[in-house]
């Protein structure tokens, strides 16, 4: 089976799903038994589809970079990598970060004292407690936790908005250890706006960015390649991306 043909019945697979997490779940799956040199061409192959326009092909890209993403600890991204630079896909190549930028040692728990509006100190445990249904008030407080654990309640919160996601992303400096977090999941990677701002954030890591900028629209590409305090990596893979997609329609103009 040729590459294209192993991405185009990839991306038929995954159109088959209709909610996110599994198609997440089950590319993951897949994966693991097609092996690496097999699934690194059709992933290949689905960033082609995707950028002819074709709209299932764009929702598989979207899986495959939020898998990217979510697993980018696992050892299956070095295969990949690895896959790439022997075949020349490049286009999946652009989507992977250098290693010495994947095993970069995860930042240490932040143990800084957090206090209730009364003053007292509040463990972690308590912190966790409360992250996982706040109060408005409580949300506004823990929006700024700086450890991760207490994060993750937070970020799987019902009531945590988009806009409350947003706040803590555009930082700057924004906390590594919420992006981070944030990045473990992919329940907020797929709100656009989020994305957007993740690999806006001078702070993101290449191997959370770069997957992602795959998935941005024309627009959100040139915003990325002007942006002058993002790294070269960053830009230079929105840079590959935005020429690729097809050119625009001509606008048509009425002669009055």
């Amino acid at each position: 089976m040729t590459s294209t043909e192993e991405a185009t019945r990839l991306v038929r697979s995954l159109a088959s799903f209709a909610d996110l997490n599994l198609r997440v779940s089950w590319l993951r799956e897949h994966a693991a038994k097609s092996g690496p040199m097999t699934f690194a061409h059709a992933l290949d192959g689905v960033l082609v589809l995707a950028q002819s326009g074709q709209a299932d092909s764009r929702q598989a890209l979207l899986a495959c970079a939020i898998l990217l993403v979510v697993d980018r600890k696992s050892p299956l991204l070095a295969e990949l990598a690895r896959e790439a630079e022997r075949s020349a896909l490049f286009g999946l190549g652009r989507l992977l970060a250098p290693q010495s930028q994947d095993s970069v040692p995860a930042p240490a728990e932040d143990e800084r004292a957090v206090s209730d509006e009364s003053g007292r100190e509040l463990s972690v445990g308590e912190r966790r407690s409360l992250a996982r249904r706040p109060s408005r008030r409580q949300l506004e407080r823990l929006l700024g936790d700086p450890h991760p654990l207490v994060l993750e309640a937070l970020f799987q919160c019902p009531t945590l908005t988009e806009a409350d996601v947003l706040r803590v992303i555009t930082k700057r400096p924004a906390p590594k250890s919420a992006i981070e977090t944030l990045a473990d999941g992919p329940r907020w990677l797929a709100r656009q706006n989020v994305r957007i701002a993740l690999i806006q954030n001078p702070g993101c890591p290449q191997n959370i960015a770069l997957p992602l900028v795959a998935t941005c629209l024309r627009a959100d590409l040139i915003s990325v390649v002007e942006s002058t305090n993002l790294h070269g990596a960053v830009r230079n893979a929105a840079r590959e991306t935005l020429l690729r997609l097809p050119p625009l329609e001509p606008t048509s103009v009425t002669l009055q």
